[in-house]
């Protein structure tokens, strides 16, 4: 047994059973001070997890998956560009130690229509506030829009900002 954090399109069921077809719902819940943030992988853009402020939560869904599948984890969650977190969740029914994979510090980019599909509907399945996708939304769109290139640089080529 192993709790594996969901806080993307894998939070659907139908999503998580493709990687994990052992996974069973745990709890639903949301880890306060982190923020999503969608950040550039390999040719396309997905969500992470990132340090925020005291008021930010995200929501998230907790599943109980086998070592079988999670043996096929480093396989979705490549350890060159991820990193496995651990949480201590609370609700009111339980108390329980998940772990997650955290994209490194790739440059910000905007998801593709069919991603941002797939983790509306995930919120959608678990009645869940949209306010986290759109402020990461909001941030990609706000930082692409200052000038900096689709790769998240001042200007291609570069990997500093003045």
């Amino acid at each position: 047994m192993a709790l594996f954090l969901t806080y993307d399109e894998y939070m659907m069921e139908n999503k998580i059973k493709t990687i994990c077809p052992s996974a069973e719902l745990v709890i639903k819940c949301g880890i306060k001070g982190w923020r999503l943030v969608f950040r550039k992988f390999y040719s396309r853009a997905a969500v992470t997890l990132e340090k925020g402020n005291e008021n930010d939560v995200v929501p998230v869904v907790v599943w109980d998956i086998s070592h079988e599948d999670l043996d096929d984890m480093e396989i979705i969650y490549p350890e060159e560009i991820y990193t496995k977190k651990y949480f201590n969740l609370t609700s009111s029914e339980l108390t329980v130690s998940a772990f997650t994979y955290v994209m490194g510090e790739t440059p910000i980019a905007m998801p593709d229509d069919m991603y941002l599909d797939n983790i509306m509907e995930a919120y959608c399945e678990h009645n869940f506030d949209m306010t986290c996708v759109e402020n990461a939304l909001d941030f990609a769109a706000d930082y692409l829009r200052k000038g900096r290139s689709k790769s998240g640089s001042l200007h291609e080529g570069t990997d500093r900002e003045s």
